[in-house]
């Protein structure tokens, strides 16, 4: 695990490329060796964790349980780590998808979150200690220094949970608190994070941070049938270089209308871009007359140990001005003993003036590692629009 600070000058720093290594600074990356706790406490082996940045990232790396069907969680010290015991109030809600094709929703979860409680919060439900099953994920943690305001705190995880299924959680809340907080903590609920099957320090059961965020390629459509970043062609990197990898789409432009933006991924000596996935969906809308406005699981976005191309946005308009933004993580894709979790946000405008929010999240289903990704869209070409890759160290 690593904690990386968010630099209170980064904006400035963001260019045409995208994110520098100068926009987020590493601060410490530690990795579970059958470890009961990871924790960061300022002051000590070189964490930072005070006023001199506003934000906090925290990124986990294949998080693997010693114990199978556990919690993963976090609680933050304002006692320089004496005791992890601040007091929270959270939201949970989650979106699941098994293998089988069933457990297909989305669902607030009121036994994990906290109402004025000093309890870990659970960012992870029921993670499965097989060989390749683990979390990936990161908490954002905001102005812990302030003795001002509470401390807002919010998670994305994505895991591959016992039973086969993929959930991605979200959790959102606050410490109760206007002491400073000067440490975070993280562990399973029951037994230890395990490192069965460590080759690398920097792969397996590790947190780590955004630290050096590095520009890797920018690919643009012109009336393109598809861009692919394929690992060792035209200057791309996607092999163990980084642990994980960013691409973010900027106004992606369908040549046709109504149609849905896709991804799939190729393992290293396969045969094209079937890998097999498991994934969820959701998705918020709102229309620019103030109706509908709700949010809904996608049963049709979604995959079962599919090996179509992935649906990241749906029946997208090519009026002039309609088009798709977000962007996807891409989690260690070059393990060979870990499933590939990916994370995906799309913005986009629909016919008649609609707008959608949705989230995908799943993994390929190997252990194989990944080295193609290709974007498309689901019948005509990409208009245009920009994906730029980053790696992640």
């Amino acid at each position: 695990m690593a904690l990386v600070k968010y630099n209170n000058n980064s904006l400035s720093a963001i260019t045409s490329t995208g994110l520098t290594a100068g926009a987020l600074t590493l601060i410490k990356e530690q990795t579970a060796s059958s470890s009961a706790t990871i924790s960061f406490v300022h002051g000590t082996s070189d964490v930072v964790l005070d006023s001199t940045y506003p934000i906090y990232v925290f990124k986990f790396i294949n998080c693997h349980p010693q114990t199978d069907d556990v919690y993963f969680t976090f609680n933050m010290s304002a006692d320089t780590g004496s005791n992890y015991n601040v007091t929270k109030t959270t939201t949970f809600f989650r979106s699941q998808h098994s293998e089988d094709d069933a457990n297909a929703q989305v669902v607030y979860r009121t036994a994990q979150d906290l109402a004025q409680s000093t309890n870990f919060q659970m960012l992870v439900q029921s993670l499965g200690g097989g060989a390749d099953e683990s979390v990936n994920g990161e908490l954002w943690l905001f102005n812990p220094s302030s003795t001002t305001f509470v401390k807002h705190f919010i998670s994305t995880t994505n895991e591959y949970q016992a039973g086969n299924k993929t959930n991605q959680s979200f959790i959102g809340g606050y410490g109760n608190t206007t002491s400073a907080v000067d440490a975070v903590q993280f562990k399973m609920s029951s037994g230890n994070i395990d490192n069965r099957g460590v080759r690398s320090a920097t792969t397996f059961g590790s947190i780590t941070g955004l630290g050096s965020m590095v520009f890797i390629k920018k690919l643009t459509a012109s009336s393109s049938a598809t861009l692919s970043f394929v690992d060792g062609t035209s200057d791309v990197v996607l092999d163990n270089t980084y642990k994980e990898y960013l691409f973010t789409f900027n106004n992606m432009h369908p040549a046709t209308d109504s149609v849905n933006f896709l991804f799939q991924g190729n393992a290293a000596g396969g045969s094209g871009y079937n890998e097999t996935m498991t994934t969820s969906a959701f998705r918020a809308i709102h229309d620019e007359d103030d109706s509908p406005a709700n949010v809904s699981y996608e049963a049709g976005n979604d995959q079962a140990q599919g090996t179509a191309f992935q649906i990241l946005g749906n029946d997208i308009g090519n009026d002039n001005d309609q088009s798709l933004s977000g962007y996807l993580h891409l989690f260690n894709p070059s393990s060979t003993t870990f499933v590939k979790h990916f994370i995906a946000v799309a913005n986009y405008a629909q016919g008649a003036n609609i707008f959608f929010n949705q989230y995908i999240a799943g993994y390929f289903n190997t252990t194989s590692a990944i080295d193609e990704i290709q974007f498309k869209m689901a019948s005509g070409n990409i208009d245009s629009g920009q994906i730029s890759m980053y790696g992640i160290s």
